[in-house]
């Protein structure tokens, strides 16, 4: 199953933080870009951009990813706010930021 798939199965999660069980963070933004970090690489990536009110994790290498990613991880991630960009063809969250970024470490 494509990462595209696992986010469609269970998008009726998306936007529920409240149901994540064991908080990385009590904001769901942190949270999400934690689970992302322990998840992947994407702290070296250096290919996080934000855009027209989204944040593009454009650096996360999909097959690597769906190796060490489980449903729970989805859900977690769509409970968030983390969907996948059919424009971008990689994960997105939705933000009030409005500056580019070119690492993750510019958005702590």
């Amino acid at each position: 199953m494509s990462l595209e798939q696992l986010f469609d199965k269970y998008e009726s999660d998306y936007g529920k933080f409240y149901l994540v069980n064991d908080k990385l963070s009590m904001q769901s933004d942190t949270h999400a870009i934690r689970l992302l970090t322990i998840l992947t690489d994407i702290v070296s990536a250096n290919s996080v951009i934000v855009e027209a009110g989204a944040v593009y994790f454009t650096g996360i290498d999909e097959a690597k990813l769906l190796i060490v990613i489980t449903e729970q991880d989805v859900i977690d991630l769509l409970r968030c706010g983390v969907y996948y960009s059919y424009i971008k063809d990689c994960l997105a969250m939705r933000t009030n930021m409005d500056t580019y970024y070119t690492s993750i470490d510019d958005m702590k």
